[in-house]
């Protein structure tokens, strides 16, 4: 989300959601600038749709030119899960490669050394290009990778290790085992100027978790106009302050303020 803090230089601090300080939720990303980058209006979605059932299916996209965040979905239609002799359900994990690389380059490099990197669905990283989903759901998975790159356009590859019935132990047999996953979207974020208004922005985003849910309507901040005063004595104005003084807020309103 964006939020407009209006003119001037501003000092923010106590960012809240509700009573709640924003840094006591995890998965929190936060950016205050005339300019900000974090909010992006420009995301292209493909539409993958390449099943990755069987160890060694692969597929390759590429994205956008001028992407700076890359985000994948993996969807599990029937579920990730095994059944036991007794009918019961087993949890167990399936693994895919995942490697990125601008287009055109020879060098793949690991998912798991990307900046930003964060991931949705119960999928791990042990820092290469192999993530892990665990799972004993008998119910739509929907799983999730995210990381951020620099400004360019990239070829991405996910390649799917795991055999087809392997990785869940205690399951009858691999007859027994449903993890059919589906490379489903593929989002290139190219950020551009959301704003051109020249006041200052408070962009958050926020991973969506059972911490919080929905669209978030009660964030607050303290800001506080900081504004140049001035030196008497060596006359000279001073570099920018708060100050409850009436004299200078009077003067910078008639003088200085952007909003007048």
């Amino acid at each position: 989300m964006l939020l407009d803090l209006g003119y001037g230089d501003l000092d923010i601090s106590d960012i809240q959601i509700g009573e709640t300080a924003i840094t006591s939720y995890t998965g929190v990303e936060t950016e205050i600038s005339t300019s900000p980058t974090l909010f992006s209006q420009d995301v292209y979605e493909l539409s993958v749709g390449v099943e990755l059932d069987d160890a060694g299916n692969n597929a390759i996209r590429t994205t956008q030119s001028a992407t700076t965040e890359i985000s994948l979905d993996l969807i599990g239609p029937q579920g990730i899960f095994g059944v036991d002799s007794k009918g019961g359900t087993v949890t167990g994990s399936i693994q895919f490669n995942i490697v990125y690389r601008a287009t055109g380059s020879g060098t793949w490099l690991p998912v798991g050394g990307a900046s930003g990197l964060s991931f949705g669905g119960g999928i791990t990283s042990a820092g290469g290009s192999t993530i892990t989903i665990t799972s004993g759901a008998r119910k739509t998975y929907r799983g999730g990778v995210r990381w951020k790159v620099p400004s360019g356009q990239y070829d991405v590859s996910v390649t799917r290790v795991t055999a087809k019935g392997i990785g869940f132990p205690g399951a009858v047999d691999t007859n027994s085992v449903i993890s059919g996953i589906q490379w489903t979207v593929m989002r290139s974020f190219s950020p551009q100027l959301p704003s051109t208004t020249g006041t200052l922005k408070l962009a958050v985003r926020i991973k969506a978790t059972d911490q919080l849910q929905g669209v978030v309507q009660n964030l607050s901040v303290l800001a506080a106009q900081k504004i140049p005063q001035w030196d008497k004595q060596n006359q000279v104005w001073l570099a920018s302050a708060e100050t409850e003084n009436p004299a200078w807020i009077y003067a910078w309103m008639l003088t200085r303020c952007q909003a007048v």
